[in-house]
Order: structure tokens, then sequence, then C-alpha cells
């Protein structure tokens, strides 16, 4: 790991290619003077240190993620209209509602 972190200095983006201090520069992005002291007195209260390259570390935790280890709730399944991965069928909810036809005659 690098020095500490700089306010102003330039984060690389190595997943994409772009550079994070482009998009901090705007305008509309710009950090306050005081929003800066605040993150400044917040990085020192909890000593902390930027990653060096965040944008990899991330990459690797998704990349190592078993999604499989995830349980979702039938309800989730019935939202989405998946199938189920024990192939079980939905439950009744104990109603149907009859088919709706509609019959349009041209004149």
């Amino acid at each position: 790991m690098s020095g500490p972190w700089r306010p102003g200095a330039p984060v690389k983006d190595t997943s994409a290619g772009r550079s994070v201090a482009k998009l901090a520069k705007r305008p509309e992005n710009a950090v306050t003077p005081d929003a800066q002291a605040v993150l400044e007195r917040i990085a020192s209260a909890f000593r902390l240190t930027p990653m060096e390259d965040p944008f990899s570390y991330i990459k690797g935790v998704q990349a190592s993620f078993d999604g499989g280890k995830l349980h979702y709730t039938d309800e989730y399944y019935d939202t989405l209209g998946l199938a189920r991965p024990d192939r079980r069928e939905p439950a009744s909810q104990g109603f149907e509602f009859e088919a709706v036809v509609f019959a349009l005659e041209k004149e």
C-alpha cells in the first residue's frame, strides 16, 4: 500500500480504465471545504487509510462470491415468475379467477 491518501490525489479505476479523479473534478461532484473537513476528521478518528486498488478488491469479492448459498423465499420466485431450484410447484392460493373473454364485432 502506498502512503496516506491526499485530498485531490487521483484514483484510478483499473477495472474500467477510467480515472475517478475526472468524475470528482466535475462541478456537480465537487466536495465542499466543509465536507472535506468532516471527511478528514472521520478518517482521522477511525484511523482510516484508503485501499491501494479498491476496484480490483471488489471485483475479486464479486468473482469469489457463491450465490448458491443464498436462500430465497417462495414469494421471491413467485413474484419474479422463476422456477424454484428444488423444482416444487407453487402452492395453490385457494382461489382462481375465471377467464375474461372479449368479443369484438365489426359493423
